[in-house]
């Protein structure tokens, strides 16, 4: 008998197979920070004349707008319940709030400092006055102190239905939040409309509170549920209806601050951001099932889609003036271009300011945010 023959009768028992990590999440949010990417680049186009916003970038503006933000809503609340649950909903908004509001102070100061800076050569019109007026984010950076805000609402309601004796009363709790956050989102345009609370929009929150109230496990297992055809048939389908609503006159794109708009009108820009968040998840489904190479790369973009969000205005912005420069004014160039390095600048970025020992810049010190801290007892009591 061979000496690596198993004796009969023995017990040979295999190591356990290690689980394969599910990167359907990672992977819409590297759709999704891609799609925020390419919006910035059409409108940069639009902005410099080079581009009529007549034609096709007029309807792919309407398409992204319809939803990719909210998207980025809900993808943002799918673990807000683990976090919870591991550090207290104390601690977790002490971290969750002081990373959001760090990264927006540090990068809104970068941002519009260089928007400043280099205006005689973009699209820019800040002054030194926006530099300088924190309370009124200029650009893109207006997401993060709304997502703050609109965690600061949603979650601790989250975890108060929670607490509630019975699954009647908790349930009921959540839909109530979620039925009330969605009307907002459609007709109740609460009040906050013109500078400088342009920026809370919280019309967006209701993609948050449903983020919350699924979360990670819950959205994996309904699509599991689903073969790779419905899941294809989903993310083609749901992509195509949001084209078709956005050509309904008038329809408002949930992201936008609240407009004059019908209440058929809202309820299409609504229905759009509904419809456009499930065909990325089910794309990212698919692909994360799939397509193992594509889904290992967009999770990894994914993975660091803040680190990508803060700077990837400066890059598109510095794409178009340099092809510009340098003669290269096709528009296939410009959009590919613009989008590659948009998403590929802030990387490089990322990891340079790693080396350099300039973590500061993406995320807080652990001393404000608490990261250096224990984990909180999982469910019952708050961290202190």
């Amino acid at each position: 008998m061979s000496g690596n023959a198993v004796p009969p009768g023995s017990a040979a028992r295999a190591a356990p197979a290690r689980p394969v990590r599910d990167t359907t999440v990672d992977v819409a949010k590297g759709l999704a920070i891609i799609l925020v990417a390419l919006g910035h680049v059409e409108r940069g186009l639009v902005n410099a004349g080079l581009v009529s916003f007549d034609g096709w970038a007029g309807q792919l503006d309407a398409w992204l707008y319809a939803f990719h933000i909210p998207l980025f809503m809900f993808l943002a609340g799918l673990f807000v319940a683990t976090s919870v649950r591991r550090y207290g909903m104390a601690g977790f908004l002490r971290r969750r709030l002081v990373e959001l509001l760090w990264v927006y102070l540090v990068w809104e100061l970068i941002n519009t400092t260089a928007s400043v800076v280099l205006a005689s050569v973009t699209n820019g019109e800040a002054t030194w006055l926006d530099v300088v007026r924190l309370w009124a984010p200029y650009g893109a950076m207006w997401f993060l102190p709304s997502l703050a805000l609109g965690t600061l609402v949603v979650a601790p309601a989250w975890w108060w239905a929670q607490d509630r004796s019975g699954p009647g009363v908790r349930n009921a709790a959540l839909a109530a939040l979620v039925v009330v956050l969605t009307a907002a989102s459609a007709w109740l345009w609460i009040p906050m409309t013109s500078w400088p609370w342009d920026w809370v929009r919280p019309q967006l929150w209701s993609f948050l509170a449903v983020g919350v109230v699924v979360g990670a496990g819950g959205l994996r297992r309904a699509l599991a549920t689903l073969p790779a055809l419905a899941l294809a048939a989903i993310a083609l389908g749901g992509a195509a209806a949001v084209y078709a609503l956005t050509l309904i006159p008038g329809a408002v794109p949930t992201v936008l601050e609240p407009v004059d708009g019908t209440p058929a009108a809202r309820a299409a820009g609504l229905a759009a951001a509904w419809l456009g968040t499930a065909a990325v998840v089910t794309a990212a489904a698919l692909i994360a099932r799939h397509a193992e190479t594509p889904a290992r790369g967009l999770a990894y973009l994914g993975v660091r889609s803040l680190a990508i969000y803060v700077s990837h205005t400066n890059f598109t912005a510095g794409t178009r003036v340099a092809l510009g420069m340098i003669g290269l004014t096709a528009l296939p160039l410009e959009v590919v271009a613009g989008v590659v390095v948009g998403v590929a600048g802030p990387l490089l970025l990322y990891a340079v300011a790693q080396r350099a020992h300039l973590g500061w810049l993406y995320r807080p010190p652990s001393a404000l945010s608490g990261a250096g801290g224990r984990a909180a007892p999982r469910r019952g009591t708050l961290a202190r």
